[in-house]
């Protein structure tokens, strides 16, 4: 079926895609290593870990993974400014 394999070719083309930007984003954090390094900084930066983490949990909520995930999760309980900031970028984008 012609229709199965173009969307297996998709969905191959994402994963490829996924791969080559998990890889540009290892090496960006390689950098980030070596240049803490050069400057005497502390290689761990917990207040970075938190940002990403509430950015990761932003972005889960205003794409609605949840829902399409589990219909009983239907609301979307994160209102930080990063989720504002995120929904506006995103509906900027959309519209």
């Amino acid at each position: 079926m012609a229709e199965l394999q173009d969307i297996r070719d998709s969905i191959d083309n994402i994963d490829a895609s996924i791969i080559y930007m998990l890889a540009e984003r290892f090496r960006c954090t390689q950098k980030v290593g070596v240049l803490k390094a050069r400057h005497n900084l502390p290689p761990a930066d917990p207040g970075a870990k938190i940002r990403i983490a509430g950015i990761y949990s932003a972005l889960i909520c205003i794409l609605n993974f949840e829902t399409q995930l589990d219909d009983s999760a239907s609301t979307c309980s994160c209102q930080t400014p990063v989720h504002q900031q995120l929904t506006k970028s995103i509906s900027m984008e959309t519209t």
